[in-house]
């Protein structure tokens, strides 16, 4: 067993990097309430200029050559930034909010999908790869607002997480920064 301090988002970082929810895993269950205590902790990280906020432990199996994790503890805390990504990127995909710093096509092809995989429906383009109802609520994230499915966990907070970032409490810049200081601990049993 191995334990690192590393942030989040690192988490679905590498070319080949696929977190998968075990069958045996309950579903994203997060509701609005605790994205909104995310949202709030990281503008209180840009307002009050901490560099760093623990945001608890992530057990994996698994990170071999196929850069394949089976993630055993932390799925709501990685849906939830995972969520968080991607409503950033498609706000700035959009052009409903700017950056002067942020490519949203680098931050997709490098923390939300596989470049390299085009087919849409197939999981392993996605990064994170839950169980089975929520990857398709997720996979459909990824396209029109037609598609999305009303009644998922995972769409609620996400548009939960769009309709926060265009009040612009923090700039999309200092977002993007936060989001970069949440620390996890990446506990590792191979």
């Amino acid at each position: 067993m191995m334990g690192n301090a590393r942030a989040i988002y690192q988490m679905f970082d590498g070319s080949d990097t696929k977190l998968t929810i075990p069958v045996y895993q309950r579903n994203y269950d997060w509701k609005v309430a605790n994205c909104q205590q995310l949202f709030n902790d990281l503008v209180a990280m840009v307002r009050e200029k901490r560099t760093n906020h623990f945001f608890s432990s992530i057990v994996e199996i698994g990170g071999d050559y196929s850069g394949e994790k089976q993630i055993i503890d932390g799925q709501q805390r990685l849906t939830t930034v995972y969520l968080l990504i991607l409503a950033l990127v498609k706000l700035l995909e959009e052009g409903k909010i700017t950056s002067s710093t942020m490519i949203p096509r680098k931050i997709r092809d490098s923390y939300l999908i596989d470049q390299y995989v085009d087919d849409v429906e197939n999981l392993k383009r996605y990064r994170l790869q839950p169980v089975k109802h929520d990857a398709v609520a997720l996979m459909r994230l990824f396209g029109p607002e037609s598609g999305y499915i009303e009644n998922s966990n995972q769409t609620t907070n996400f548009q939960f997480f769009q309709d926060e970032i265009l009040k612009q409490r923090i700039s999309v810049d200092e977002l993007w920064e936060a989001i970069q200081h949440l620390i996890v601990i990446d506990i590792s049993l191979r």
